[in-house]
């Protein structure tokens, strides 16, 4: 059958070619002789002017030029009609294998690859997200880890200082009547940290992705034995230095207080001064010890810091998968539905603010709404803006490339 169809469609294009050429030749013909006439006419116008007379002559003339286009028209219309047919059977041909042809060998093709794309671009989306959800699981561990550590050890810091202003204040604060008492407290002071005080450690922290069970941990972890034997050194090293250096001190300090007793009863000019050396001894000391804890602080910051950076970066490298699903074939857009009238009024807005206003007002009124829609859709694609609004809903699309 098709193979008749097309030895017809051949006869027809012989003979076309013929009534072609007959019809070019005749509509040819027709067309000058009517200009001829017609341009006549004008001239006789031009030179006379208009009258009744002239006004009929001009009215015979258009019938004739009327019946002649007509007449034309006649000839060409079965040419032209032909190549309408010929051109409908060439466009069959590549309907059959036009990507936008619905049911078209290359449409069925590409919608399958366009769903496997979207399949595959949902797949590397949901692996994406549960990347990012352990990455951010690690590093909340890390930072709580951080904290932790921080507390720990300035709540060991709080310690250690309250023994030294303690330590300080039975020297300080010594006088002549317990003179003996202080200097015996200060002598008996333990140097050995308390693993008690070390063991009731505890912190509230709060947390998004991990569960108390995991802070509980990180704490145990946190409390490590080496951590308590770094904070036990430190303490034995602060308070036997301080113990050793108040015991070197106190002969010179009961001195001191006795200088002091005799001075107030001879000469309270001399008992002033002798205070006054005294209480610039204590805030230097203490601003010493003050210097120290804030150096000891600053270190354990720097050193949690880095740990806390060095963790991160692992944990990033970590979760950097090895092999990721290809989507560098697959070109993405958005589609818009419009859900209620107002819809169109926001996407007329957000054409007008983007891309509208810059446009001449003749190209302006051949705009449509469908093509301010796709403009939208393509502004979203490439600039990431869409419109917020309940009435204009935004799909992602996705499409697979073909390349040779």
């Amino acid at each position: 059958m098709e193979s008749t169809e097309l030895a017809v469609k051949k006869e027809q294009i012989d003979s076309l070619v013929v009534q072609t050429n007959e019809a070019i030749t005749a509509n040819q013909i027709s067309a000058t002789r009517a200009k001829q006439a017609g341009f006549a006419l004008i001239d006789e116008i031009s030179e006379m002017g208009m009258s009744d007379e002239m006004d009929e002559k001009c009215n015979l003339m258009l019938v004739k030029i009327r019946k002649t286009g007509a007449a034309m028209l006649d000839r060409r219309k079965p040419i032209t009609q032909m190549f309408d047919t010929l051109k409908k059977v060439f466009t069959g041909f590549e309907n059959d294998l036009d990507p936008k042809t619905n049911g078209s060998v290359y449409f069925q093709i590409q919608q399958a690859r366009d769903i496997y794309a979207a399949e595959k671009a949902e797949k590397a989306k949901q692996i994406e997200l549960e990347r990012q959800r352990l990455l951010a699981i690690e590093n909340e561990k890390v930072d709580v880890r951080s904290k932790i550590s921080l507390a720990l050890n300035e709540y060991f810091e709080t310690h250690l200082q309250m023994s030294i202003d303690m330590l300080l204040n039975f020297f300080n604060k010594a006088n002549l009547s317990d003179f003996n008492e202080k200097s015996l407290s200060i002598k008996a002071f333990p140097v050995v940290y308390d693993r008690k005080h070390f063991d009731q450690f505890t912190k509230s922290v709060s947390v998004i992705y991990i569960d108390q069970n995991t802070i509980t941990s990180i704490i145990d972890e946190t409390k490590s034995e080496e951590t308590f034997k770094m904070f036990a050194e430190i303490y034995w090293n602060k308070i036997d230095d301080l113990k050793l250096n108040l015991v070197e001190k106190l002969p010179g300090k009961l001195q001191e207080l006795q200088q002091i007793a005799e001075a107030e009863k001879a000469n309270k000019e001399e008992a002033d001064r002798l205070k006054k050396q005294q209480a610039d001894r204590e805030a230097e000391e203490k601003l010493k010890q003050q210097q120290e804890a804030e150096n000891r602080k600053k270190e354990t910051e720097l050193k949690v810091g880095q740990e806390k950076s060095t963790a991160q970066m692992q944990n990033l490298f970590d979760a950097t998968p090895v092999e990721t699903v290809n989507t560098s074939q697959v070109r993405t857009g958005y589609e818009i539905t419009v859900t209620h009238q107002k819809g169109w009024l926001e996407i007329f807005n957000f054409w007008w603010i983007n891309s509208g206003h810059d446009l001449p007002i003749d190209e302006i009124g051949r705009k449509s709404l469908d093509q301010m829609k796709t403009f939208c859709q393509t502004y979203a694609a490439k600039e990431g803006e869409k419109i917020t609004s309940t009435y204009v809903k935004y799909k992602e699309t996705f499409k697979a490339v073909a390349k040779a």
